[in-house]
């Protein structure tokens, strides 16, 4: 899907002249890591919004670290 719309993008651009086709894939490609981060990072912070009303967790003294992204506790629990 992300490659799909990542494609759909630069033929836009590409089509508007705003690229060289030349340089398609290096677009399509900056696209792809562009969108799959953004769309990582909603996933992940719908994650902890679930998580964080009431949880035990944040009664622990290293919150913060049960939060980020490379905790073993984020990754069981979204499976990221």
């Amino acid at each position: 899907m992300v490659e799909r719309i990542s494609k759909a993008v630069t033929n836009a651009m590409i089509e508007r002249h705003a690229i060289d086709p030349a340089e398609r894939e290096i677009y399509e490609y900056g696209f792809q890591i562009t969108f799959s981060s953004v769309i990582s990072f909603f996933l992940y912070l719908q994650c902890v919004l679930m998580l964080a009303p009431g949880s035990s967790f944040l009664k622990s003294d290293n919150v913060m670290n049960n939060l980020m992204p490379w905790s073993p506790l984020m990754a069981e629990k979204c499976k990221i």
